[in-house]
């Protein structure tokens, strides 16, 4: 140990005695191609019986833990419980019955509500 420490210091001098060096890390234990299959199935189908994916739904599909399809999601930015859709009323009069629903109005002078 001691030997790696002066050797350290001697080549990058007072830098490499004060700072520890870099190492590679831990190695994913998921692969790119599970990671690839969870996206994939996410943004392009649906499970059996359901709306969207869940993440213990998910996890037991790809075979991963829930947090790690968690954590994939997110890096992903994926939020399959989102509904993001606009329903549409199947009333025919709708777009004659609609009026824009009271609420807080702009305007230069002042913020009122009307």
């Amino acid at each position: 140990m001691a030997a790696l420490w002066r050797n350290r210091f001697l080549t990058l001098a007072s830098r490499g005695f004060w700072r520890d060096a870099s190492r590679p890390g831990r190695a994913p234990s998921i692969t790119t191609q599970t990671v690839t299959q969870i996206i994939e199935k996410t943004t392009q189908s649906k499970p059996a019986n359901a709306t969207h994916w869940s993440r213990s739904t998910m996890a037991r599909e790809a075979g991963v833990s829930e947090s790690s399809v968690g954590r994939i999601w997110r890096s992903h930015g994926l939020k399959p419980h989102r509904v993001t859709s606009f329903k549409v009323s199947n009333d025919p009069l709708f777009a004659t019955n609609w009026k824009p629903s009271l609420g807080f109005i702009s305007t230069r002078r002042s913020m009122r509500w009307c």
